[in-house]
């Protein structure tokens, strides 16, 4: 730039510079300097001018606009700059001295600006009407009101003093559309206008070569791939990643077919017969202009090798369809990205053939591949860009992902793998990767605080000044990992060290505010991060034995970020049980309770039956009810997530049609997914065709199975036959590709079922899952009724900790009015303002962990940080929580909770998994003989009545000795682990219950440590009971 403007002192070179920079500093992140090199060319500022020396004097109307990198984009100053960026024309001057081509070059900078800032938003793209926030010149004109546009540069002076009308302009409008503007909104905003924009360039390129476009000049190529690329783009942020692919596809067809790469005798006699002469009657041969030689030179193995990766990245994040595949295209990938391996080895382009690893990395975790493999893949990673002296921020970007991935390998390894691979292996991965993100923030200009004790807390300076560096969220990730790895290494120490504990927590708060202070807000990865500073607060106070509920009021806002985003299972069922165990920690040792070294039975106090004001209702009560109530939410969080698992199963999704009014509701990227290929977008040459496949009704699937030509063969193929079962399968296939770091997928030697107990859900990688799944959540719930059920609730209010139930226990005691109004201020995020006062008393109350009509008994397993059982082996937590009449907590303060009980005992897990084995055995037994006995009774009363007493008599099986032998056994097992006193139990001599199907399921159900069970009044729950009391 200084070279071109300030000695050789040549405009065109000047615009071609600022063009370039726009181009590096956008990709750099920095975004505030790309937008001000923008103004310098569209005020017409800086222009060199060799006579006089110097630059030429152009007048100012307005300061420059500027772009805050510290604020997000719905923040005035920054709707301004987008306005300015599409509404505002290059300046005359330029304009004189500028050709279409350089005209087209800024144009596809300034977009290549749009679209890097919507990469930015992280939600899927909102379709807007242009008429909301847009308004054309004419309209302007004929209202009289073009005075502001044009004093802002808008409008040319030109469409009021030429004779000629002048074309059309459309003018953005989001500042004064603020109000009503969303992040989706906006992103569909930038990315329609974008597109629009740059279409018209392709379309002036068709016009210009007609259908034989592959051979324009080296230019024009240059502009049609950059052109193609970046709707390739836009097509990725609008998940339509199979036309994302085609796009990519037609670019790479067009570079080997272009002329500028065959020889000049192949060409020869096509250029005789295709060159015309211009409109003065002269043929031009422009190939050896300056301008096409430097083009040729652009277009290079590098050029190529971007094209391929575009494809490969495409292909790679696009969900697999269930519908109308005919080919294994993930086979198709893999050997398409052996090829780019090759060919980027063959040229030694080193971030390519990192980025092109990583792309196989993904697929290999997509597909389920060996954990070896992967890991080999990232080890190769990282050592190419280790070895190459400067890399790029995005090579950076990609080299501490790897690291991450690795890290999380790390903790995967089988028995022998880990006898090389130590707890320090991992850390110090993670603290290099740390490192490595601090330089690179502190070389993008963010300002660091040092630490000089431990490295591991240096951290950048808050508030940062740069918001839209995706090296902020990465090292949230990092911090997050570093603090995790600590917990666990402390988990497992037989010291108690509370410092440690400490510095774990600071990790995960600093990584919390790294992600909040991200412009690209993820609501999964913050409700994870919270989710672990709650744990760990928790840890903190079992261990400094204090009494604070802080962990609490964490814990329930990670919860809360997690249904506002797609409800994590997972994550929301340990949130409850953390809570349940500092409310069980929280009860003292004079609360009346059975306690052992095996485990604890929380009971309600003498006095519990004889108060009846809020003023006898003591904290200690208080914190029994609440661990009650958060087992039976962490409870109906498994139950939820086992009717999922059941959903595809029900009558009304594998019988019921997807009706019209769903159908056109249906997410876009779902129809595309289902049931496109990129190779549906290819029609013929170079053209890429948008479509959006259409459904077949089961009425039109029925007109065209009877016969009649109203439907050609092609016409039935090109409509969709989708279904619940399909829409299922594809949330389900979502939910897996989520867990796609292989933590999930190979557990440890020795830790059994609980090894994903500790795991991180969030993967250093997403390809839109995560929005998608979100969307699919949300319409399945809108318009599947069966998917209700596996809804979640929102968090029991009465759950609050302590000191906030005080100051409700005040507002009760005030007035009927006031605690009703407080009621509302509590549930204000899902009660709508017209709700009446009655609806919003039953919104509050009304939630199944509250209330129960039966005798329920609700248990979880789990395998907490702190807590250990005294004893050497691995043991986990039995946690439950029963209530002996029915229950209805309206009011946590006045509630008489004789009549609830909780506790946990501590079981080992060998035992555990052995009575289940014994409890599936004897299932399939009592299965086998409900068979037979099933089978004989129907042949002897084949033409008799059945009656019920008959059913009845059915369903209790009669066994023989070797099957009542079994029984026996099994019972004495449970009886023996789950007895709460610390004498050994007699063994059972008599069966406590009928021997039926359902209650051995139930006793099976019991033990299932993944999900636990809930138990209904009847001889199981009283005998299991029996034993707890």
């Amino acid at each position: 730039q200084y070279i071109v403007s300030e000695i050789c002192r040549n405009a065109i070179k000047c615009i071609e510079g600022r063009i370039l920079k726009i181009k590096v500093l956008t990709d750099l992140g920095f975004f505030s300097d790309a937008f001000h090199e923008l103004c310098i060319l569209n005020f017409g500022d800086k222009i060199p001018w060799k006579l006089p020396a110097g630059y030429k004097f152009v007048p100012k109307f307005q300061p420059f606009a500027k772009f805050d990198a510290s604020l997000p984009l719905l923040t005035i100053v920054n709707l301004q700059v987008i306005e300015e960026t599409f509404n505002r024309p290059l300046h005359s001057v330029w304009t004189s001295l500028c050709d279409s081509r350089i005209i087209n070059n800024l144009i596809l900078a300034k977009m290549h600006f749009i679209l890097s800032l919507s990469a930015t938003i992280n939600c899927i793209p909102e379709k807007v009407m242009r008429a909301t926030y847009c308004v054309d010149s004419d309209t302007l004109r004929k209202a009289g009101k073009t005075t502001q546009a044009f004093f802002k540069g808008y409008i040319p002076p030109s469409a009021f003093t030429s004779a000629r009308r002048s074309p059309t302009v459309f003018i953005l409008e989001l500042e004064k559309n603020k109000d009503i503007l969303t992040m989706a909104m906006l992103k569909g905003i930038l990315l329609a206008e974008a597109e629009e924009r740059i279409s018209s360039i392709l379309e002036s390129m068709k016009n210009k070569y007609g259908r034989v476009i592959s051979q324009c000049s080296a230019a024009d190529l240059e502009t049609v791939i950059e052109a193609k690329l970046q709707l390739a783009a836009i097509a990725q942020q609008r998940l339509q990643t199979a036309f994302s692919a085609a796009l990519a596809f037609s670019t790479i067809k067009l570079l080997q077919d272009a002329d500028v790469f065959k020889k000049t005798s192949d060409i020869s006699q096509d250029t005789e017969k295709g060159d015309e002469p211009n409109e003065h009657g002269i043929w031009i041969d422009d190939s050896r202009a300056l301008h096409n030689v430097i083009a040729r030179e652009h277009m290079n193995i590098h050029l190529w090798l971007r094209c391929r990766l575009a494809l490969v990245t495409a292909i790679t994040a696009q969900i697999r369809g269930i519908e109308t595949m005919t080919e294994n295209e993930q086979v198709e990938c893999s050997s398409l990205i052996s090829e780019v391996k090759m060919e980027a080895e063959a040229f030694n382009d080193v971030e390519i053939l990192a980025e092109i690893t990583m792309q196989a990395v993904m697929l290999g975790l997509q597909e389920r591949q060996p954990v070896t493999d992967i890991k080999l893949h990232l080890q190769d990673i990282i050592k190419l860009l280790e070895e190459k002296t400067l890399i790029s921020p995005p090579a950076s970007l990609t080299l501490v992902k790897s690291m991450l991935l690795l890290a999380d390998i790390m903790r995967t390894q089988t028995e022998d793998e880990s006898k090389h691979i130590s707890k320090t292996d991992q850390l110090d991965l993670l603290i290099l990767a740390h490192r490595l993100v601090i330089e690179q923030l502190f070389i993008l200009g963010e300002s660091i605080k040092q630490h000089a004790e431990d490295p591991t807390f240096t951290t950048p300076v808050l508030p940062l000044k740069n918001i839209y560096l995706p090296h902020i969220r990465l090292l949230a990730k990092v911090k997050l990992r570093i603090g995790h790895t600590l917990a666990l290494e402390l988990s497992c120490s037989p010291k108690i060290n509370q410092l440690k504990w400490q510095q774990a927590l600071r990790h995960t708060e600093t990584a919390l505010e790294l992600c909040r202070a991200s412009v690209e807000r993820e609501l999964d990865l913050e409700a994870e991060i919270v989710f672990w500073k709650g744990k760990l607060e928790r840890q903190i106070t079992v261990i400094g034995n204090n009494k604070s509920t802080s962990a609490v009021e964490t814990l329930l806002e990670a919860i809360k970020l997690s249904l506002q985003n797609y409800q994590n299972y997972g994550l929301i069922r340990r949130s409850y049980l953390e809570v349940a165990m500092l409310y069980f920690y929280l009860i003292p040792a004079k609360e009346e309770s059975s306690s052992t070294v095996k485990g604890k039975t929380f009971k309600a106090k003498a006095t519990n039956a004889h108060y009846a004001s809020s003023d006898d209702f003591t904290a200690m009560e208080m914190y029994r009810v609440q661990a009650w109530i958060a087992v039976r939410a962490a409870a109906q969080v498994s139950e939820a997530s086992l009717a999922y698992q059941k959903l595809i199963g029900r009558k009304a999704v594998k019988l019921y049609r997807v009706r019209d009014r769903v159908r056109r509701n249906l997410p876009e990227f779902a129809l595309l997914d289902l049931g496109s290929s990129y190779k549906d977008y290819l029609s013929g040459g170079y053209e890429v065709t948008y479509k959006v496949p259409s459904i077949m009704s089961g009425a039109q699937g029925q007109e065209d199975c009877d016969g009649g030509e109203s439907s050609s063969y092609e016409d039935m193929q090109a409509r969709l036959k989708i279904t619940w079962v399909h829409l299922i399968r594809y949330n389900t296939y979502l939910n897996r590709l989520l867990n796609m770091s292989p933590l999930l997928a190979v557990p440890k030697a020795g830790e059994g079922l609980f090894a994903k107990e500790n795991v991180l859900f969030t993967s250093v990688f997403d390809i839109g899952t995560t929005l998608r799944l979100v969307e699919m959540h949300y319409f399945l719930k809108t318009y599947l009724p069966v998917y209700s059920a596996c809804c979640l609730e929102d968090p029991p209010k009465q759950l609050h900790s302590f000191e906030q139930m005080r100051s409700s226990i005040t507002a009760l005691a005030k007035s009927t009015s006031e605690a009703i109004g407080m009621f509302r201020q509590l549930s204000a995020a899902k009660i709508s303002s017209s709700s009446s006062c009655s609806s919003q008393t039953e919104g509050y109350f009304d939630n199944k962990a509250t209330c129960t009509s039966f005798k329920e008994l609700c248990v979880q397993w789990y395998l907490p940080f702190v807590e250990k059982s005294s004893k050497g082996e691995t043991m986990v937590l039995f946690v439950y929580a029963y209530n002996i009449k029915p229950v209805k907590i309206v009011s946590i303060t006045s509630f008489h909770s004789a009549n609830v009980f909780c506790g946990y005992l501590w079981i080992p897990l060998n035992s555990v998994v052995a009575v289940r084995e014994k409890l599936s055995n004897l299932k399939q037994k009592i299965e086998m003989l409900m068979h037979s006995t099933m089978s004989s009774h129907v042949t002897s009363e084949s033409h008799s009545f059945t009656s019920p007493e008959a059913h009845s008599t059915i369903s209790r099986v009669v066994i023989d000795k070797k099957t009542e032998e079994m029984v026996r056994q099994c019972l004495s097992e449970i009886k023996s682990l789950l007895s709460i006193g610390p004498n050994q139990p007699t063994p059972i001599s008599e069966i406590p219950f009928d021997i039926t199907l359902p209650a051995i399921n139930n006793l099976w159900k019991l033990f299932d440590p993944a999900n636990g069970c809930v138990i209904t009044a009847g001889n199981i729950f009283n005998w299991i009971v029996s034993l707890l009391s």
